[in-house]
């Protein structure tokens, strides 16, 4: 398997979690990957991380509360 270098050359960092969630007694589990062509260090990459999930938390919200995700109008 070839890395991620030697189809883009530009890259600088790759940085992956693991991310795991339970709910009704279900656990699943996703992974994420961060690639930039600048050198940046896991702390950095940690607050995006974070604010993607926010923005993704503040639309399921809607969605499971008032049912948006079953509206089609």
């Amino acid at each position: 398997m070839k890395s991620i270098k030697e189809y883009f050359e530009e890259v600088e960092t790759t940085k992956e979690y693991d991310t795991e969630f339970e709910e009704k007694g279900k656990k699943t589990s996703e992974w994420h990957y961060y690639i930039s062509s600048r050198k940046v260090s896991a702390r950095d990459l940690l607050y995006p991380a974070r604010m993607e999930w926010s923005v993704e938390f503040m639309h399921w919200l809607p969605d499971v509360h008032f049912g948006e995700g079953f509206c089609h109008a």
